[in-house]
């Protein structure tokens, strides 16, 4: 709690009604004091302080007790007054803040969370119409005008307020901003209002944190700053910075590696559908290892690659195939006369790629109405290649909790707006 506050000048008066001491903090600005003990309306501009009224209601157990104060905004700030109102469909509290150099603030505590009012002495437009604007910002009504009524009232005002007291009350909103507008008669009272977390309160006046939306409210209020909104931006421009990261750094290296290249006309002898490729050397840590291939299967038929990668030093290999195939029918086609073969984590050494075409003719018990043509074949291989579903989920690792956040943000907009009687493009 903060102790190092400056306290106004206090004047201590007595409730001709109960009789009881009461300090008055605001001397020389103030117009009304409600009795702390007796709910009783004092007129100040009275010398003899005139009693106004008497209510049987004591005093209320407040959160912000009257008299306590604390540090806020940069100022020193003590609670002299607070008012109980209501619209109709919710009830909310407000203190009065003053400090002798500063003048008047208003705290707002809401089911949702709290605000901080300060009085706006400028007329923006208005008071009835849908935007306001302040300088080059453009505030947008939100709710529809309500009647505010005064429930109860405790302490020192600088008007003349009493339990009963209705106004109407417009609201604007901009951003983490909301102007309001009290309308009496022919008289405007308008107040620039900002969202203020409980712990700011709580550590302000040194009381207990209260919470905020959502455990607090409903809905949050139309200031108030959406949690998840800067988050979910933060977190996607690092997963994008890191995705392009990985991008680069895949494309670089997984591409460095020299590739070696050959075509084959896959004929009848064995040795036009037989090649070795060597040597292909991987030194340092372990790398992928990339075969394309490319061949010409012919109309509705098919090709078979068979590659075996083998360890020249320790005679360790693995074996792959590749099948090459071109259908097609009268509204439909089936092309995949090119694939690639990616094999992971190959240590390091020296490497042989043995490649064996196999044709349909070849196989066993295959019917070969006339001499078939050569099948052209062309391979690419070598160390080195993008691996495009670990791409993948990186991305997914990077993305995911970032729209699980951003998803967070809109169903936050959501509560927030389904309470508005008009819609807004702006984002907070």
């Amino acid at each position: 709690m903060t102790t190092d506050a400056v306290a106004p000048s206090v004047k201590a008066i007595t409730c001709p009604s109960c009789g009881g001491t009461l300090e008055l903090r605001a001397s020389g600005f103030s117009t009304l004091i409600v009795c702390l003990y007796c709910g009783s309306e004092l007129d100040l501009t009275n010398p003899q302080v005139k009693l106004l009224a008497e209510h049987a209601q004591a005093g209320a157990e407040l959160v912000l007790p009257i008299g306590s104060r604390g540090h806020l905004k940069g100022t020193d700030w003590t609670v002299i007054g607070y008012l109980e109102r209501n619209d109709g469909w919710s009830a909310w509290g407000e203190y009065l803040l003053f400090n002798p150099y500063e003048g008047y603030r208003w705290l707002i505590h809401q089911d949702a969370g709290w605000s901080f009012g300060v009085p706006f002495l400028i007329q923006p437009g208005s008071p009835r119409g849908l935007t306001q604007k302040i300088g080059n910002e453009y505030f947008k009504k939100c709710f529809r005008e309500t009647t505010n009524t005064v429930d109860y009232v405790l302490g020192e005002f600088y008007w003349q307020v009493r339990k009963g007291d209705q106004a109407e009350v417009n609201g604007y909103v901009s951003g983490n901003r909301m102007l309001s507008c009290e309308i009496v008669g022919d008289g405007y009272e308008w107040t620039m209002e900002e969202w203020v977390s409980s712990t700011e309160v709580a550590e302000a006046f040194g009381i207990e944190n209260s919470g905020q939306y959502p455990e607090t409210g409903t809905h949050p209020l139309p200031h108030q700053p959406n949690p998840n909104a800067g988050l979910a931006g933060y977190m996607f421009k690092v997963g994008a910075a890191a995705l392009l990261l990985a991008l680069v750094f895949a494309i670089v290296f997984g591409s460095s590696s020299p590739r070696s290249e050959v075509s084959l006309l896959a004929g009848n002898s064995p040795q036009s559908r037989q090649v070795v490729i060597e040597p292909f050397t991987i030194t340092g840590s372990s790398q992928p290892f990339t075969i394309d291939t490319r061949g010409e299967p012919g109309d509705n038929s098919w090709l078979d690659v068979e590659y075996v990668l083998t360890n020249m030093d320790t005679g360790e290999s693995r074996v792959a195939n590749q099948p090459i195939e071109y259908y097609f029918g009268g509204n439909w086609r089936e092309d995949d006369r090119r694939g690639t073969i990616k094999l992971s984590s190959v240590p390091p050494g020296r490497y042989s790629l043995e490649a064996e075409v196999i044709r349909p003719e070849d196989e066993r018990g295959a019917y070969v109405a006339q001499t078939p043509t050569a099948k052209p074949v062309e391979i690419v291989a070598g160390p080195g290649g993008i691996f495009w579903s670990n791409l993948f989920l990186l991305f997914v690792v990077l993305f995911g909790p970032a729209f699980w956040v951003l998803a967070k943000a809109m169903s936050f907009e959501a509560v927030r707006r389904d309470d508005y009687d008009y819609g807004h493009d702006d984002d907070d």
